[in-house]
């Protein structure tokens, strides 16, 4: 049974917002829609989307059509072990890709000592993790210039964490100018950070993790345009999807809860 999933709608930040007067539809398999909606990121080929414990991925020229069936991709139903579970970990959050591994925020049901983890990008199957001392690991994004990766709490955000992408050890902090709330999805850009928040806040927030152009830490809201869907989840930078080279990918809904499809929305940035 095919259903439809979402639209893609192109928003240019040009002092202002518009959003598109023709989104295209994506079509998805039922079953699937009902599990894709926590976060994505890409490679040059492929693309790779969450649910909270699913995980997936189809070929980046496969979504550039905004069309995806069972046959289209490859799923890991059970990316958590049963050890996992056990211990109370059953959600997986907004992903980042590099050099062949899939980094991922687990989270716990009793919001302690989320998993830093890793994933084959290939095999979709899980590789090693580390506990944290985060409460909350809605997102998690790497700065692959650098080594670093970033994660933050859900609500009242004062504050990065920064860890190391080869050893998933915590190295510091980062201060932030403003407080986040709503933070669910992050992606790192030519030393930004963007990352998204839930409506009324911006849907998408910009920080400066150097001191190139501004002082790190430095947040500046450039998008207010409201979504369409319950929650604004994760992000990607996708240019082989997107069609765009400063294009970002947001994911948006919750249809398991809210009986409302999932979106896909682009803002160029």
């Amino acid at each position: 049974m095919i259903s439809l999933l979402g639209f893609l709608l192109g928003i240019t930040l040009c002092g202002g917002c518009y959003i598109s007067s023709k989104p295209t539809p994506i079509i998805m398999d039922k079953g699937v829609e009902l599990m894709v909606y926590e976060g994505l990121t890409c490679s040059d080929t492929t693309m790779y989307l969450t649910g909270a414990q699913f995980l997936m991925s189809t070929s980046a020229s496969t979504l550039a059509n905004w069309t995806l069936y069972t046959k289209d991709f490859k799923a890991n139903y059970n990316p958590l072990p049963a050890e996992l579970i056990l211990g109370g970990y059953d959600h997986i959050g907004d992903i980042d890709y590099h050099n062949g591994n899939l980094f991922a925020p687990i989270e716990n049901k009793n919001f302690k000592e989320p998993l830093l983890a890793v994933y084959g990008a290939a095999s979709l199957e899980l590789v090693t993790f580390a506990p944290t001392n985060q409460s909350h690991m809605p997102w998690v994004a790497g700065d692959w210039n650098t080594g670093l990766l970033y994660s933050s709490e859900f609500s009242t955000v004062n504050s990065l964490y920064v860890y190391d992408s080869k050893t998933l050890t915590f190295i510091r902090n980062l201060t932030l100018t403003s407080t986040l709330h709503d933070v669910q999805g992050g992606v790192v850009v030519d030393g930004y950070l963007y990352l998204t928040s839930n409506p009324p806040n911006p849907v998408v927030q910009r920080v400066e993790l150097h001191n190139n152009r501004s002082p790190a830490g430095t947040v500046v809201k450039i998008s207010n345009v409201p979504i369409a869907g319950p929650e604004a989840e994760g992000i990607a930078h996708c240019p082989a999807v997107s069609g765009a080279p400063y294009r970002f990918i947001v994911m948006t809904g919750k249809a398991y809860q809210a009986a409302l499809p999932c979106l896909l929305l682009t803002y160029d940035c």
